[in-house]
């Protein structure tokens, strides 16, 4: 991971581009730090879904079968939503020893 980081760095220093230093300590402890919420990540994506479907129903003429997949979508998001409640919403990505 650092390697990656550290080559995407100079490549952008060629461009001329300024950079931040990032150290292999930085990446460990984000990682190690770093929470994903399912429940956030669920929600951006059902707001993301509707935003489409709202814009395709402000066309003449909708596509109704990819309104349809969207509104599929849509209520899929939703029920992995309401069976995550119980669960806990914080999860660590990584651990390291």
């Amino acid at each position: 991971m650092f390697q990656l980081v550290e080559d995407n760095r100079r490549n952008l220093e060629r461009q001329g581009k300024t950079v931040p230093i990032i150290t292999e300590d930085d990446i460990r402890t984000h990682y190690t730090q770093h929470e994903i919420s399912l429940a956030s990540v669920l929600v951006e994506d059902l707001r993301a879904v509707r935003k489409l479907q709202r814009r395709l129903l402000e066309q003449k003429s909708p596509p109704i079968a990819q309104v349809l997949q969207l509104s599929r979508t849509s209520i899929s998001l939703l029920n992995k939503l309401d069976k995550i409640k119980s669960i806990p919403i914080a999860q660590a990505v990584y651990k390291y020893d």
